[in-house]
């Protein structure tokens, strides 16, 4: 199956699982993106064909301070999000300023199976945080001097990272 037509049947697959409707939805290059009104927080999954991989995630990609604070939030407010969500997630700042918790499928092949764990995942994960991201709210604008969060760091030192849940 081609990247666009597995993100295609993803989305067709979740809507119908989800709480409630998104408020947007894009599908471009290797990214289904969903979100509640907040495009900076969103659900997403995104295709690493090279790595055989896709990533299935909920994501605060705002500036730094805030990015952080609604992870921290998240996780105060449901300190067994990642038990509950089964094993595999992790709860992560994933770059100088972008937050995220997320989970990896293992995917050598975009087939049907692929795309019933990827919505079937995305599902879960959007159960289990949506009254949280819908209440977060949107981040101020980005001060001066504050990258957007587009690159990754490459220091283990200046990233947190770590496998929260076995």
């Amino acid at each position: 199956m081609l990247t666009r037509e597995f993100l295609a049947a993803v989305e067709e697959q979740v809507l119908p699982r989800l709480p409630r409707p998104p408020v947007g939805t894009v599908i471009r290059a290797s990214l289904l993106q969903l979100h509640w009104g907040v495009p900076a927080v969103h659900y997403e999954v995104w295709v690493q064909r090279r790595s055989e991989r896709v990533e299935v995630g909920l994501h605060f990609e705002g500036p730094t301070e805030f990015s952080r604070a609604a992870l921290a939030g998240l996780l105060d407010e449901r300190p067994l999000l990642l038990a509950e969500l089964g094993p595999g997630w992790e709860a992560e700042d994933w770059t100088v300023s972008w937050s995220r918790v997320h989970r990896t499928v293992r995917a050598a092949t975009l087939d049907g199976g692929a795309v019933e764990e990827c919505a079937a995942s995305l599902a879960r994960l959007a159960g289990a945080t949506l009254e949280y991201v819908t209440a977060v709210g949107a981040p101020e604008p980005a001060a001066r001097g504050d990258s957007a969060g587009r690159r990754r760091t490459s220091s283990p030192h200046r990233r947190r990272r770590g496998r929260l849940m076995p």
